[in-house]
């Protein structure tokens, strides 16, 4: 559950460094966004959210990308 606030902060600073993680990635980085992509993967948000999704295969990439794309920018 705490890893949440650090991938929102990863990818404000991506964001705010510059357009790549956005075009490479996704539309918008807010709250929004991140709710839309959820919503459309049907993932449900509960206490198991984050290891549910972590450790599911399709989010490898996801969070891959989150690590390349905005971690290494701060």
């Amino acid at each position: 559950v705490q890893v949440m606030p650090i991938v929102l902060a990863g990818f404000y600073a991506g964001s705010i460094e510059g357009n790549y993680t956005q075009s490479y990635f996704m539309p918008a980085f807010s709250a929004g966004s991140l709710v839309d992509y959820f919503l459309t993967k049907k993932i449900t948000v509960s206490l198991n959210f984050t290891f549910n999704y972590m450790y599911s295969r399709e989010s490898l990439f996801f969070f891959t990308d989150i690590l390349l794309g905005a971690g290494y920018r701060f």
